[in-house]
């Protein structure tokens, strides 16, 4: 099956639209002005979805345009950018300044999201007796929106003033403001559980903002410069929570025996909301310092945040106590120091570390099986944030100049998650992470030059979902009915699960190579390859590993002075192993 992406851009540069300074009558002043007029061509061969997330997924011709106007006095510059790729990703930008006083930005993005559907095709399977007769245990989906087409379109428009107060310190103020909105359609999945297991997937709206604002200040009255930033964030959700209708608890086949499945879960027979989005403000504060020490410089800051989670949304029934919010609160704080060691070398030593706590909350469970045989059992629990985090960081790297073409560096570093109550209370589960890296950099003057990476990342106990992916088969030994039963259930089967799995790599090596080569001064080839490898050969039962290998050339012809051609090949190989799941009856 071929999978092949076409894109074709076509340019008309227009004479009288080519770059032109106009000169006012003010002395100095300077107008320019430029227009770009093009298309371009999509063909997905079908694989739109998958491989133009960020594009339109339509085989069709666009039409494509840009612009800019540039406009210079004598104290001030006045610059315009626009850019029309088609009707879902257009933006522009505006910057204005004014002496040394005043500075205004302004960007407006417009881009659309394709997003894939999980079609649900392996939710359809039927337990199967000793005796070749179906039995009881189904799985099966509804699928009430197939073939639609999930996207959203994304608005951002982010603005900042600058001022200058007070030159002779350079004390300046900032403002800034960001928004931004998705609006369109998301699939959403609700699954009724024991006597049912169906999923259901639906189309369901997306109308998302978030808006953050920052007030900042900073200068530097003496030999030590400082900053402070205050944020404001705010998300919200202005789309109607989804809600689905969970089966009727009775059993799958017969229909009889409502009493018993109906005590085993929380909601049945009834319209529940659900996927619903919290109402999240964010207030952070941040300070920065720098001071130059002799020919070296030190510099850092510190920082606290704080986000609430308004839950008043939530279900009461299943919330215990009073929560009119949930807090996280992250505080930390950053030390760099960079020093001339001489005129060929200079060494750079950076580390942070940062706390997160995050409020755990009693989640509420009816008893399970009340009024049952061998029923009662209280599965109500206390939810302990997986936030709870210390972080550290720390590098050290020594940059050396070899000779006037040669560059070298050399970098080491450590990296460090302990998690608080992961995966249960009092855990204290620990990622340690050990970083090596070299890069060569050579340079021929203009004629050509060539750079070397490599990296390695050594890690211990990456984040792993425990005891997550296999459950011994049968009734093992160790497990039995519970008083007044003569079965199992499926809670009980816990105790069967084994071996711990992730995806992540204990050992990962990345490898690039980059080339430009200059045959003339209009005539330019570059070239990259990247190499990357990682595997984990920690876990029991699995190995996991990733290959990732990415040569790409390009070239760049410059007949004259208004025309450029540039055009490149990249090619991409990924390799994958890891766990597939299969869902198997049992018990």
């Amino acid at each position: 099956m071929k999978k092949t992406v076409i894109m074709i851009s076509v340019l008309f540069l227009l004479p009288s639209f080519i770059p032109q300074p106009v000169l006012a009558d003010d002395a100095g002043s300077e107008t320019r002005f430029s227009l770009w007029l093009g298309g371009h061509y999509n063909s997905w061969e079908d694989y739109g979805e998958k491989l133009g997330e960020f594009r339109h997924i339509y085989d069709n011709a666009y039409p494509e345009a840009r612009f800019n106007l540039f406009n210079k006095g004598s104290n001030y510059f006045l610059n315009l950018d626009g850019h029309y790729y088609d009707n879902k990703n257009i933006s522009g930008d505006f910057t204005a300044k004014f002496k040394n006083r005043l500075k205004v930005d302004v960007s407006y993005l417009l881009f659309r999201r394709q997003l894939q559907a999980d079609l649900l095709n392996n939710i359809n399977a039927r337990e199967m007796l000793e005796n070749g007769s179906p039995g009881g245990k189904m799985l099966t989906h509804e699928d009430l929106n197939p073939g639609f087409d999930f996207n959203y379109d994304r608005h951002r428009i982010e603005s900042k003033v600058e001022f200058l107060i007070d030159e002779k310190n350079n004390i300046r103020v900032t403002a800034a403001h960001r928004f931004w909105n998705d609006s369109g359609h998301e699939q959403r999945v609700a699954s009724t559980h024991c006597f049912s297991c169906h999923l259901t997937s639906q189309a369901v709206e997306v109308d998302r903002t978030v808006n953050q604002f920052n007030l900042g200040i900073e200068g530097k009255p003496g030999p030590v410069g400082v900053s402070y930033n205050f944020i404001y964030s705010k998300f919200s959700s202005n789309a109607a929570a989804p809600s689905i209708f969970y089966d009727e608890a009775k059993h799958p086949v017969n229909g009889g025996s409502a009493e018993e499945f109906d005590s085993r879960v929380i909601y049945a027979g009834e319209e529940i909301t659900y996927a619903t989005y919290p109402e999240t403000e964010k207030i952070g504060n941040k300070v920065r310092f720098s001071s130059d020490i002799g020919r070296h410089r030190l510099s850092g800051s510190a920082f606290y945040h704080r986000s609430e989670n308004d839950l008043s949304d939530l279900e009461s029934q299943i919330i215990a106590g009073e929560y009119s919010n949930l807090v996280s609160d992250t505080y930390g704080g950053s030390l760099n120091f960079s020093a001339l060691l001489n005129r060929t070398m200079r060494l750079l030593a950076r580390t942070s570390i940062s706390r997160t706590k995050a409020d755990d909350i009693m989640i509420e469970l009816p008893l399970w099986r009340e009024g049952r045989p061998g029923g009662g059992q209280d599965f109500s629990f206390m939810r302990y944030s997986s936030l709870d985090r210390l972080r550290g960081e720390a590098n050290v790297e020594m940059i050396m100049r070899l000779n006037p073409q040669t560059t070298l560096s050399v970098l080491g570093g450590y990296e460090g998650i302990r998690r608080d109550d992961y995966p249960y209370k009092d855990a204290d589960d620990a990622t340690n992470r050990l970083i090596g890296q070299a890069k060569v950099r050579y340079r021929d003057g203009l004629k050509y030059s060539l750079g070397f990476k490599y990296r390695l990342e050594m890690t211990s106990n990456p984040f792993t979902n425990y005891r997550g992916l296999f459950e011994a088969a049968g009734r093992e030994e160790g497990l039995s009915p519970l008083e007044g039963n003569t079965f199992i259930f499926y809670f009980q089967r816990e105790d069967l699960k084994y071996q711990d799995v992730t995806t992540l790599p204990t050992i990962k090596h990345d490898l690039e190579l980059t080339g430009n080569l200059n045959l003339t001064n209009k005539v330019g080839l570059n070239a990259n390859v990247k190499l990357r490898l990682d595997k984990n050969n920690d876990l029991d039962s699995l190995e996991v590993e990733h290959t990732f290998f990415q040569p790409s050339l390009g070239f760049n012809i410059m007949p004259t002075e208004q025309w450029v051609f540039s055009g490149g090949m990249r090619y991409q190989i990924l390799k994958s192993r890891g766990p597939v799941t299969v869902a198997m009856f049992d018990g």
